[in-house]
């Protein structure tokens, strides 16, 4: 697909179309119009613009993960720094800023130490909630959510079973303004990770976390 031939069918497009949509009868009317569309400095069509935007670099220090849990990928440099930061594997985690362009992989900065967390405290046998992660729309901590489930199903160590009877080790849960009473940390199905929505008041879940992300972008750690 050539940008330049894509951006010209697409113009022509939306001249077809704006030229059903508003049909003169007289011809320099309709002649007109086209002038004033096609127009290079105030007409409707600008461009097209190529934004040239350079590769995320690989972490090739060769350094493993400071993960119990898999990795089955290389990461980026400023992934594979935020994990070193905020990874729990016989260290304390540090308060931890990260910013970077869309598409970078910013979940993953947080999503594989909160899951190695969770597991490591799992099997030391304490319970309530390790994480909480705040979000400023109810549709992206959902959204989020999912993506904790997904990789809860899918890496080792996280779920028991096989197939549609796998039973995950790690809950998460969902709280918002609409959800009701704030989990208790203290409840024997309490969840070990708790995205919240706008409106969420977590409670005494504070009284036990370790974790706490802000907007996917902002992260922090709480003794």
């Amino acid at each position: 697909m050539l940008p330049a031939t894509l951006a010209q069918d697409i113009r022509q497009q939306v001249l077809h179309y704006l030229e059903a949509t508003f049909h003169f009868r007289r011809g320099e009317e309709e002649e007109a119009l086209r002038r004033f569309i096609n127009d290079p400095e105030h007409g409707l069509f600008k461009g097209p613009w190529l934004q040239l935007r350079l590769p995320f670099r690989l972490d090739r220090s060769g350094v493993a993960p400071p993960f119990d849990l898999p990795i089955a990928f290389v990461p980026f440099q400023h992934q594979a720094r935020a994990w070193r930061r905020l990874s729990s594997q016989g260290r304390t985690p540090r308060s931890t800023l990260v910013t970077t362009g869309t598409g970078s992989g910013k979940t993953e900065c947080f999503l594989y130490p909160i899951l190695d967390h969770c597991a490591r405290e799992r099997q030391a046998g304490r319970k309530g909630i390790k994480a909480i992660i705040l979000y400023p729309m109810n549709a992206l901590a959902a959204d989020q959510a999912g993506r904790f489930a997904q990789e809860i199903f899918r890496a080792p160590g996280l779920c028991q079973g096989e197939g549609p009877t796998r039973q995950p080790l790690i809950r998460v849960g969902l709280y918002t303004g609409r959800s009701g009473a704030p989990p208790n940390p203290a409840a024997a199905q309490s969840p070990e990770i708790d995205p919240a929505g706008p409106g969420g008041d977590a409670g005494d879940a504070f009284t036990t976390m370790t974790l706490v992300i802000k907007d996917g972008r902002e992260i922090a750690y709480r003794a």
